[in-house]
């Protein structure tokens, strides 16, 4: 795992609240980084910005999971509700990854 510093703002319900914003990362044996993004707000979409120190990567690409109701899921006989689909919305420029992160998702990022 690499180590990844995050800040974000709060989704809070009620008298409960977290980070509105989960990480992981790493680098495989290849030297691709692989970036997983979480966000855990039902209703807001996410900006992140984060500078990748010690690579030298210039492509991203990467997959999505959402659907467009928070207690989605898929069930037998009936049309998949929640799928994986390509995700566009992710830019590295001069080692600085941004991000568009829609509500209640999970993307997968590969950066080359």
């Amino acid at each position: 795992m690499l180590p990844v510093d995050l800040q974000s703002a709060s989704y809070t319900d009620g008298k409960d609240s977290i980070s509105a914003l989960s990480a992981t990362a790493s680098r495989d044996k290849e030297g691709r980084i692989h970036i997983s993004l979480a966000n855990l707000d039902p209703s807001k979409a996410q900006n992140v910005r984060c500078e990748l120190k010690g690579t030298t990567g210039s492509k991203v690409s990467g997959e999505i999971i959402t659907a467009a109701a928070m207690n989605a899921y898929n069930d037998f006989g009936k049309p998949e509700a929640v799928n994986i689909k390509p995700f566009t919305d992710a830019q590295l420029r001069n080692g600085i990854l941004t991000v568009s992160l829609p509500a209640k998702s999970i993307v997968t990022l590969e950066v080359k």
